[in-house]
């Protein structure tokens, strides 16, 4: 792979949901380590400048955190460059955190103070990756959203994850493929080639979002009740960018006030704008389910 592609930055997970498909072996996390071992031995022989990923496990429910937590404790660590997650949970949203409903952001939580407790030989904690996340729209079996939950959820993960330092999220999926049996797998952002690749609400959405928060990084969040909003700034503290939304109900429009100095632009989710200004530092706003963005300059 490095000799067909020299300049890549190339990333290897080791496996995909090792409790869910193991084959012969135990699915004990000591069984997966061993595998691991010995892929990275082969892999950084072969490629030193590969990062090496695991262990791709779900890591919402109990069990999913206790197995990740003893694969830490026996040194997972220490064979890859990135613990991975498949942090699923539909139909629920990503921050819906109740007994009955083991949710992202609390396997988040867990998940950056367990690997900041197992640090690497340098002393630094292991980066997080999502490797598989989403929703899927209206099929013949359970668990489904609609358009617009699949929307405001992608959204709202992408945010909360940057929150608890994520460094990589890949979205569970681009385009609908269509099965051997003729039914869709419809998690993606975009219809199947039979539609045309039509795309959903949530493909206009995550566009939106990768602009608007391109090359800056999380700050500070602010809570009021279901309300949220989450800060964005570049490195140079010159290009901000604010996320708002309430997680209370897909119909409500919640009023909020954001801090804002001068003139910025209210950026919707399906990419249209308007500028707007403060006043005494201030603007007077609406949260809704689907996240907006506050975007200023300095």
């Amino acid at each position: 792979m490095r000799d067909r592609h020299p300049d890549t930055d190339l990333s290897y997970e080791v496996w995909n949901e090792w409790t869910n498909n193991h084959g012969a072996l135990p699915a004990t996390p000591a069984a997966y380590i061993e595998l691991a071992r010995v892929t990275a031995e082969v892999i950084r022989a072969t490629d030193p400048a590969a990062t090496i990923v695991g262990p791709t496990q779900n890591a919402v429910s109990d069990d999913e955190r206790a197995w990740i937590g003893e694969w830490f404790r026996l040194g997972g660590a220490d064979h890859v460059d990135a613990v991975s997650i498949h942090p699923y949970n539909n139909p629920w949203g990503p921050e819906l955190c109740v007994p009955t409903n083991p949710c992202i952001e609390d396997a988040l939580a867990w998940l950056r103070t367990t690997a900041d407790r197992y640090p690497r030989p340098d002393g630094s904690a292991l980066p997080i990756w999502i490797t598989e996340v989403g929703w899927p729209t209206q099929f013949a079996g359970p668990g489904w959203v609609q358009p617009e939950d699949q929307t405001a959820y992608v959204l709202r993960t992408y945010a909360i994850a940057a929150q608890y330092g994520v460094e990589r999220l890949f979205l569970f999926e681009m385009a609908e493929p269509t099965t051997a049996n003729g039914t869709a797998r419809t998690f993606g952002l975009v219809g199947n080639a039979d539609a045309g690749y039509e795309p959903k609400p949530s493909a206009a959405a995550w566009a939106t979002m990768q602009r608007v928060l391109a090359g800056k990084r999380y700050v500070a969040e602010h809570r009021i009740g279901p309300v949220r909003h989450m800060r964005f700034t570049s490195p140079d503290g010159k290009h901000h960018a604010r996320v708002v939304w309430q997680s209370e109900a897909q119909h409500l429009s919640t009023p909020v006030r954001v801090s804002l100095r001068g003139t910025g632009r209210i950026v919707e989710p399906t990419g249209s704008e308007k500028t707007v200004r403060g006043t005494a530092g201030k603007l007077d706003m609406s949260a809704k389910w689907i996240p907006r963005f506050v975007v200023w300059d300095e």
